[in-house]
C-alpha cells in the first residue's frame, strides 16, 4: 500500500496533469492515456492513484472549489472589508484568470449531462455569490439582503460573463468601464440612480 504522502504528490502531479489536457483540449476529448502521458506516468498508476474519468472529474471539482475558497479568503483579508477593493480584486483577479474560467467552462458543459456534477457547480457559484454578498453586507452597502445580493449577482454575471466571452476571443473595448460597470452593480449605486431617476419621474 502506498505511504499517504506518496499518495497525496501522485494525485496532485496526476490532477496538475488533467487540468492541463482540460484547458488544451476539454474534458470530452481528454483520455486516462492524455492524463498519463501530461503526467509522466503510466496508465494504470493514474486509474490506480485517481480512478476513472468521472471520478477524476469530481477531484478536479474539489480541487477547484478548495482553490477557489482559498482564493476568496485572500482577497477578503486584502480588502481590509473595503467593499470597492473587494469588487476590483474578484474582478482583476478571479475573472481575470483564463486558465480557471476555461475548466469551469468545461465544468458547465459537464454539469449538463450529470445531475451530481450539476449539483456540484451550482454549490460552488451558490456558495461564491453567497459569500460575495454576506462580503458586501458587512462593509456597509446600504440595501435590503436581497436588493444586496441581488447587486453581487448583477456584479459577478459582468465579471464571469465577460471571462467567458474572453475564452472564445471577444473582449470589451475598454475593460476599465467594465470593472467600472461591476463595482457599481455590486455596490448598489445603479439601485439608487434608478430611486432617484423614479422620485424625479
Amino acid at each position: 500500500m502506498a505511504r499517504p504522502r506518496v499518495t497525496d504528490e501522485r494525485k496532485e502531479q496526476i490532477l496538475e496533469a488533467f487540468e492541463a489536457c482540460v484547458v488544451r483540449q476539454g474534458i470530452e476529448r481528454t483520455t486516462l492515456d492524455d492524463i498519463a502521458r501530461e503526467a509522466g506516468q503510466p496508465r494504470s498508476l493514474v486509474r490506480y492513484f485517481t480512478g476513472n474519468r468521472d471520478e477524476l472529474v469530481v477531484l478536479l471539482v474539489n480541487r477547484l472549489l478548495k482553490r477557489t475558497a482559498e482564493r476568496i479568503l485572500s482577497m477578503r483579508a486584502r480588502s481590509g472589508g473595503d467593499a470597492v477593493q473587494l469588487i476590483s480584486l474578484y474582478f482583476d483577479e478571479m475573472f481575470a484568470d483564463e486558465h480557471s474560467n476555461r475548466i469551469v467552462i468545461e465544468l458547465w458543459r459537464v454539469a449538463t449531462l450529470s445531475d451530481g456534477m450539476r449539483a456540484r457547480v451550482l454549490a460552488l457559484y451558490d456558495e461564491l455569490l453567497h459569500d460575495l454578498a454576506e462580503d458586501l453586507a458587512q462593509s456597509g452597502i446600504p440595501g435590503t439582503p436581497q436588493e444586496i445580493f441581488d447587486g453581487a449577482y448583477a456584479a459577478f454575471a459582468v465579471g464571469l460573463g465577460s471571462a467567458i466571452l474572453k475564452t472564445i476571443g471577444v473582449s470589451p473595448v475598454n475593460p476599465k468601464a467594465l470593472s467600472d460597470l461591476a463595482q457599481s452593480l455590486a455596490l448598489g449605486r445603479v439601485r439608487q440612480s434608478n430611486a432617484v431617476l423614479q422620485k424625479e419621474s
